[in-house]
């Protein structure tokens, strides 16, 4: 028991001393701090002469002011609206949310394809139609010359002469002109000098020899005025047809 007491007081006495040193370590330091006294201290103020300028000029203005919005942007914001209230009451929902919002933001666009492809499409439709019409607008001479040849030349002999020179071009314009001049013969058309060859078209009745007679136009147009080259075996092919659509005038006027 005594020892445990005298161990106690030597522990007390090593603590205290330990704090004394501590103490006095503190008091040394502090000893020492220097102050810098010769800089002067200057108080700052505010110039309220510049601050009223700086609070009066517009560049230190950052007040927002909202802005109207456009009839343009009014329009599209209207447009929207309504949109979205008549897709919502077509498909009888009440918000159009998920799925429905993406087909609802992808459609006008789509639509709106729809329209500028119709519009490109019937651009293009007319302006090839007016291509053609000119193509079979001949001049006078063209029409004098066929006048000509239907009613006063032996057609079928000009083929073979046109054949036999290898001519298949030309071969293939009195083919034309031969049926153009049995439709006449057998009263399916009225042959005038300033009908084109569209006309003639309009001017069958029958269906049959309609379709016929505009596949064998466009092929004489091609050949002719498109100056395209035909040999002996692309006349042959022509000559058939042109040969079957002769048939087919003489048994539709029995």
């Amino acid at each position: 028991m005594k020892i445990k007491v005298l161990i106690f007081y030597i522990f007390c006495l090593s603590f205290g001393s330990h704090q004394a040193a501590e103490f006095k370590s503190v008091e040394s330091d502090s000893s020492q701090i220097q102050i810098d006294t010769s800089s002067v201290i200057e108080p700052l103020f505010f110039d309220r002469t510049k601050l009223s300028e700086y609070k009066e000029s517009k560049d230190f203005d950052y007040t927002e002011i909202p802005v109207e919005d456009s009839w343009w942007t009014q329009l599209k914001h209207w447009l929207e609206e309504w949109w979205h209230k008549f897709f919502a009451s077509l498909f009888d929902i009440d918000e159009v949310s998920g799925p429905w919002l993406i087909i609802l933001e992808i459609l006008p666009y789509l639509l709106l394809l729809g329209v500028l492809g119709l519009i490109v499409w019937l651009f293009i439709r007319g302006k090839v139609g007016r291509m053609l019409d000119e193509k079979e607008e001949f001049p006078d001479s063209l029409f004098q010359e066929d006048q000509e040849i239907i009613k006063n030349k032996n057609i079928y002999q000009l083929i073979e002469h046109a054949v036999a020179k290898a001519n298949y071009r030309l071969a293939i314009r009195y083919q034309y002109l031969l049926v153009i001049k049995l439709l006449s013969d057998e009263n399916h058309i009225l042959l005038v000098a300033q009908k084109t060859n569209a006309d003639y078209v309009l001017e069958l009745e029958s269906t049959i020899l309609k379709s016929g007679f505009k596949d064998l136009t466009q092929v004489y147009n091609f050949i002719w005025y498109g100056n395209f080259e035909v040999d002996s075996k692309n006349y042959t092919h022509f000559e058939i047809k042109f040969e079957q659509f002769r048939n087919m005038i003489t048994s539709a006027s029995i």
